[in-house]
Protein backbone atom coordinates (compact mmCIF):
# COMPACT_ATOMS: atom_id res chain seq x y z
CA UNK A 1 0.00 0.00 0.00
CA UNK A 2 0.85 3.69 -0.96
CA UNK A 3 1.27 6.53 1.17
CA UNK A 4 -2.05 9.02 -0.24
CA UNK A 5 -0.22 12.27 -1.26
CA UNK A 6 -1.15 15.64 0.42
CA UNK A 7 -2.83 16.58 -2.81
CA UNK A 8 -5.22 13.09 -3.18
CA UNK A 9 -8.35 13.42 -3.10
CA UNK A 10 -11.01 12.16 -0.43
CA UNK A 11 -11.67 9.19 -2.42
CA UNK A 12 -7.73 7.95 -2.75
CA UNK A 13 -7.76 8.68 0.69
CA UNK A 14 -10.84 6.72 1.36
CA UNK A 15 -9.67 3.80 -1.35
CA UNK A 16 -6.07 3.69 0.50
CA UNK A 17 -7.73 2.81 3.93
CA UNK A 18 -9.86 0.28 2.50
CA UNK A 19 -6.75 -1.44 1.11
CA UNK A 20 -5.10 -0.52 4.56
CA UNK A 21 -8.04 -2.52 6.15
CA UNK A 22 -7.78 -5.46 3.71
CA UNK A 23 -4.45 -6.14 4.68
CA UNK A 24 -4.59 -5.88 8.27
CA UNK A 25 -7.56 -8.62 7.60
CA UNK A 26 -5.24 -11.00 5.91
CA UNK A 27 -2.19 -10.35 8.53
CA UNK A 28 -4.93 -11.11 11.06
CA UNK A 29 -6.03 -14.31 9.02
CA UNK A 30 -2.17 -15.58 8.28
CA UNK A 31 -1.63 -15.04 11.91
CA UNK A 32 -4.60 -16.94 13.34
CA UNK A 33 -3.56 -19.59 10.80
CA UNK A 34 0.22 -19.37 12.54
CA UNK A 35 -1.13 -20.28 15.71
CA UNK A 36 -3.23 -22.60 15.18
CA UNK A 37 -0.50 -24.29 13.29
CA UNK A 38 1.39 -24.03 16.12
CA UNK A 39 -0.75 -24.84 18.59
CA UNK A 40 -0.81 -28.63 16.57
CA UNK A 41 3.32 -28.39 16.52
CA UNK A 42 2.89 -28.18 20.66
CA UNK A 43 0.62 -30.85 20.86
CA UNK A 44 3.10 -32.87 18.73
CA UNK A 45 5.91 -32.14 20.89
CA UNK A 46 3.62 -33.15 23.66
CA UNK A 47 2.42 -36.15 22.50
CA UNK A 48 5.83 -37.46 21.64
CA UNK A 49 7.54 -36.40 25.06
CA UNK A 50 4.62 -38.63 26.84
CA UNK A 51 5.52 -41.53 24.64
CA UNK A 52 9.02 -41.30 26.17
CA UNK A 53 8.91 -43.95 29.57
CA UNK A 54 9.98 -42.19 32.56
CA UNK A 55 13.34 -43.98 32.96
CA UNK A 56 14.49 -42.40 29.84
CA UNK A 57 13.46 -39.32 30.74
CA UNK A 58 15.53 -39.98 33.19
CA UNK A 59 18.45 -41.77 31.56
CA UNK A 60 18.41 -38.51 29.41
CA UNK A 61 18.70 -36.22 32.23
CA UNK A 62 21.75 -38.26 33.91
CA UNK A 63 23.64 -37.96 30.14
CA UNK A 64 22.89 -34.42 30.29
CA UNK A 65 24.20 -33.63 34.17
CA UNK A 66 27.40 -35.96 32.77
CA UNK A 67 27.89 -34.22 29.95
CA UNK A 68 28.00 -30.95 31.93
CA UNK A 69 29.64 -32.29 34.72
CA UNK A 70 32.29 -33.65 31.93
CA UNK A 71 32.54 -29.79 30.11
CA UNK A 72 34.01 -28.56 33.60
CA UNK A 73 36.47 -30.80 34.29
CA UNK A 74 39.30 -33.41 32.09
CA UNK A 75 37.57 -36.37 31.70
CA UNK A 76 40.08 -39.22 32.42
CA UNK A 77 40.22 -41.30 28.61
CA UNK A 78 39.71 -44.60 30.69
CA UNK A 79 36.73 -43.80 32.62
CA UNK A 80 34.90 -41.73 29.13
CA UNK A 81 32.98 -44.15 26.87
CA UNK A 82 34.87 -43.33 23.56
CA UNK A 83 33.38 -44.26 19.99
CA UNK A 84 35.30 -47.75 19.93
CA UNK A 85 33.35 -48.62 23.04
CA UNK A 86 29.89 -47.69 21.83
CA UNK A 87 30.36 -49.26 18.70
CA UNK A 88 30.73 -52.01 20.12
CA UNK A 89 27.59 -51.82 22.68
CA UNK A 90 25.85 -51.26 19.20
CA UNK A 91 26.58 -54.13 17.15
CA UNK A 92 23.56 -55.92 16.65
CA UNK A 93 24.74 -59.12 18.27
CA UNK A 94 25.56 -57.23 21.25
CA UNK A 95 24.25 -58.07 24.73
CA UNK A 96 24.13 -54.12 25.42
CA UNK A 97 22.16 -53.15 22.39
CA UNK A 98 19.48 -51.97 24.33
CA UNK A 99 22.56 -49.34 26.32
CA UNK A 100 23.50 -48.46 22.83
CA UNK A 101 20.14 -47.28 21.64
CA UNK A 102 19.71 -46.11 25.26
CA UNK A 103 22.74 -43.71 25.07
CA UNK A 104 22.21 -42.76 21.78
CA UNK A 105 18.93 -41.31 22.04
CA UNK A 106 19.91 -39.60 25.82
CA UNK A 107 22.35 -38.10 23.42
CA UNK A 108 19.35 -36.59 20.76
CA UNK A 109 17.21 -35.98 23.55
CA UNK A 110 19.77 -33.72 24.60
CA UNK A 111 20.62 -32.07 21.19
CA UNK A 112 16.98 -31.09 21.14
CA UNK A 113 16.90 -29.33 24.70
CA UNK A 114 20.63 -27.30 23.33
CA UNK A 115 24.00 -28.27 22.53
CA UNK A 116 26.02 -31.17 22.92
CA UNK A 117 29.45 -30.17 22.56
CA UNK A 118 29.59 -27.84 19.91
CA UNK A 119 26.90 -29.64 17.31
CA UNK A 120 23.05 -28.44 17.06
CA UNK A 121 20.41 -30.92 15.76
CA UNK A 122 16.92 -30.40 14.72
CA UNK A 123 15.16 -34.17 14.76
CA UNK A 124 12.16 -33.81 12.43
CA UNK A 125 8.70 -34.44 13.81
CA UNK A 126 7.84 -38.22 12.77
CA UNK A 127 11.44 -39.42 13.23
CA UNK A 128 11.90 -42.98 15.16
CA UNK A 129 13.84 -43.68 17.34
CA UNK A 130 15.37 -46.51 15.50
CA UNK A 131 16.03 -43.97 12.54
CA UNK A 132 18.21 -41.78 14.86
CA UNK A 133 19.90 -44.88 16.27
CA UNK A 134 20.57 -46.49 12.84
CA UNK A 135 22.07 -42.39 11.60
CA UNK A 136 24.44 -42.90 14.74
CA UNK A 137 25.40 -46.43 14.04
CA UNK A 138 26.16 -45.84 10.51
CA UNK A 139 28.46 -43.19 11.43
CA UNK A 140 30.43 -45.09 13.70
CA UNK A 141 30.68 -47.87 11.09
CA UNK A 142 32.01 -44.96 8.14
CA UNK A 143 34.14 -42.85 10.52
CA UNK A 144 36.63 -46.00 12.29
CA UNK A 145 39.58 -43.60 12.28
CA UNK A 146 37.66 -41.26 14.51
CA UNK A 147 35.82 -43.95 16.58
CA UNK A 148 39.29 -43.12 19.68
CA UNK A 149 36.94 -39.68 20.61
CA UNK A 150 34.22 -39.66 23.23
CA UNK A 151 31.11 -41.20 22.09
CA UNK A 152 29.07 -38.19 23.14
CA UNK A 153 30.73 -36.21 20.67
CA UNK A 154 30.85 -38.60 17.71
CA UNK A 155 27.19 -39.09 18.08
CA UNK A 156 26.42 -35.41 18.76
CA UNK A 157 28.47 -34.48 14.87
CA UNK A 158 26.25 -37.51 13.63
CA UNK A 159 22.55 -36.39 14.31
CA UNK A 160 24.26 -32.92 13.40
CA UNK A 161 25.26 -33.89 10.02
CA UNK A 162 22.00 -36.00 9.41
CA UNK A 163 19.57 -33.37 10.91
CA UNK A 164 20.97 -29.95 10.45
CA UNK A 165 18.93 -26.88 11.70
CA UNK A 166 17.71 -24.73 9.07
Amino acid sequence: MQTPSPWATKADVEAAREELKADIAALHANLTAMHGDLRAVQALLTEQNKRRPWWRRLFAAGVVLMAVMAAGAEARADRAIDGNRLYDLCRPNSRSSTFCGDYVLSIADALMLGRVGRWTACLPIGVTDDQVIDVAERFLEAHPARRGSAASELVAEALAEAYPCR
